[in-house]
């Protein structure tokens, strides 16, 4: 946590961030092995349905990562009207 809190003072990072737990003996927090997470910086993206659809280890362009989230934003809710109307009628 005293690690921690140098770097992001020193980056000037100024949002909560969460120190994840250890789960047993495991050496890696629970949240970086769920996740197969390598390190920092890193970026999931989970869509409404709780779907994860980006997993990216390393600096991400902020243009880039903004398109993807774009797409995301798009797409219809599951159980929403407009996704109930894109889905193809059952054969």
């Amino acid at each position: 946590p005293e690690a921690l809190q140098v770097f992001l003072r020193e980056f000037g990072v100024d949002f909560p961030v969460a120190i994840d737990a250890h789960l047993d003996d495991d050496p890696l927090p629970a949240t970086m092995r769920a996740y197969g997470l390598r390190g920092t910086p890193s970026t999931l993206l989970i869509d409404r349905s709780g779907r994860l659809r980006l997993h990216h280890f390393g600096v991400l362009e902020d243009f880039a990562l903004g398109v993807v989230i774009g797409q995301l934003l798009s797409e219809p809710a599951v159980g929403s009207p407009a996704a109930e109307f894109s889905r193809p009628p059952a054969a």
